[in-house]
């Protein structure tokens, strides 16, 4: 039998252990449909947000923080992925 791991990389944020039970869940099911008894599937999931969390946390005060220079420039590029964000939803992609 092969064996096909499946490995589960969160995006950026605060993520917690367990993010990936719901799609792997959905993987699974879809599996199952097509193929009866064991598929061969592996799934790991990755947290790498504690390891980078103190040092994000510690940025957006920095850039946050009046007079520093970075909250004007922090408010336009949260516009921009807003509507980034939103045109992009729109297209399907």
């Amino acid at each position: 039998m092969t064996i096909q791991a499946v490995v589960f990389i969160h995006g950026v944020g605060a993520q917690k252990k367990g993010y990936s039970k719901k799609i792997k869940k959905l993987i699974t099911d879809k599996v199952d449909d097509f193929i009866s008894g064991d598929a061969g599937l592996i799934f790991r999931e990755v947290l790498w947000a504690p390891v980078t969390e103190t040092h994000q946390k510690d940025l957006w005060k920095r850039v946050n923080k009046k007079g520093s220079g970075f909250d004007k420039a922090s408010q336009v590029l949260r516009l921009f992925w807003r509507r980034f964000y939103s045109i992009s939803t729109k297209q399907g992609r």
